[in-house]
C-alpha cells in the first residue's frame, strides 16, 4: 500500500465505546464520509476473542489479549457519564440492573452483563472498569483518536475534516449531521453521585441526539 507521512493510505477505521455512547452515530458518520476505509463489520475489532467465540465487540465486553496493530485507526467515543447513566436507565443494553424503579435505585443496583454473565456492584463501577480496559488497549495502538460524544454530535464535520487531513483518508461527498439536540435534565444530587463514582466530569448541560441525517458535503460547508 502507498503511504503518506508514514501513514498507510489504505488504513481501516474501527470504533470503540460503551453502549449509549454514540458509537452508532460515529459509525453512521464514518461510513458516510469514509466508505473506502470501512471493512464491515466496523463494530467488530479485527482480533479474535480468547475463548474463540468470535471477534471482539466495539463495546469490549471481554478483555482483549492482542496488542493493537500499527496500520489501522482506532476511534474511541465517550459520553458524559450523567447523560450516559440516564440513557442506560431508560433503555438498558446488553445487561440489566436488578432494581430499576428510579434512576437513583438503578445506579445503586447490581448490574448483570448479559454477554459474559459478570455481575458488577453497579453500572458506574462497570463503566469505570470498562474505560480502563479500553484505554489499556488503545495505549498499544499507533493511530488513535478520542472523541467526546457531545462535541462530536454538535459538529461531526469538523472531526471528519480533521481526520481527513491527519491521515490522508479518502473522503466521499456525503457527511452526517444531527438535525437537533434535545435537553436532558438530571438532578444535581444524582450528577454529584455519578461524578464521584466515575471520577469523570458531567457537562453543564446534558443533551441527547434527536435525529441524524446525511447531506451533501459541499452543502454542509456552505451552511
Amino acid at each position: 500500500m502507498d503511504t503518506f507521512h508514514g501513514v498507510t493510505i489504505g488504513m481501516l477505521i474501527y470504533i470503540l465505546g460503551e453502549r449509549h455512547s454514540g458509537t452508532n452515530l460515529l459509525r453512521f458518520c464514518i461510513e458516510s464520509f469514509y466508505p473506502k476505509h470501512v471493512q464491515p463489520p466496523i463494530d467488530r475489532l479485527p482480533f479474535k476473542e480468547a475463548d474463540g467465540n468470535g471477534y471482539h465487540s466495539k463495546h469490549m465486553f471481554k478483555p482483549i489479549m492482542n496488542k493493537c496493530d500499527a496500520t489501522n485507526l482506532y476511534v474511541h467515543i465517550t459520553r458524559d457519564p450523567c447523560s450516559w447513566s440516564h440513557a442506560m436507565f431508560k433503555k438498558p443494553r446488553a445487561g440489566y440492573a436488578k432494581d430499576t424503579r428510579t434512576l437513583e435505585r438503578f445506579l445503586s443496583s447490581e448490574w448483570v452483563e448479559s454477554v459474559t454473565g459478570t455481575v458488577w456492584p453497579n453500572i458506574l463501577h462497570m463503566r469505570r472498569h470498562r474505560m480502563r480496559r479500553i484505554d489499556s488497549f488503545l495505549n498499544t495502538c499507533v493511530h488513535t483518536e478520542r472523541v467526546s460524544f457531545d462535541e462530536f454530535a454538535r459538529d461531526p464535520l469538523s472531526r471528519m475534516q480533521a481526520w481527513h487531513q491527519t491521515y490522508n483518508l479518502s473522503a466521499s461527498g456525503r457527511v452526517c449531521k444531527v438535525n437537533r439536540m434535545l435537553p436532558l435534565g438530571i438532578p444535581l444530587d444524582t450528577r454529584r453521585r455519578v461524578v464521584n463514582a466515575t471520577n469523570e466530569t458531567c457537562d453543564d448541560c446534558c443533551w441527547t441526539p434527536a435525529r441524524k441525517t446525511m447531506e451533501n458535503y459541499m452543502q454542509s460547508i456552505r451552511s
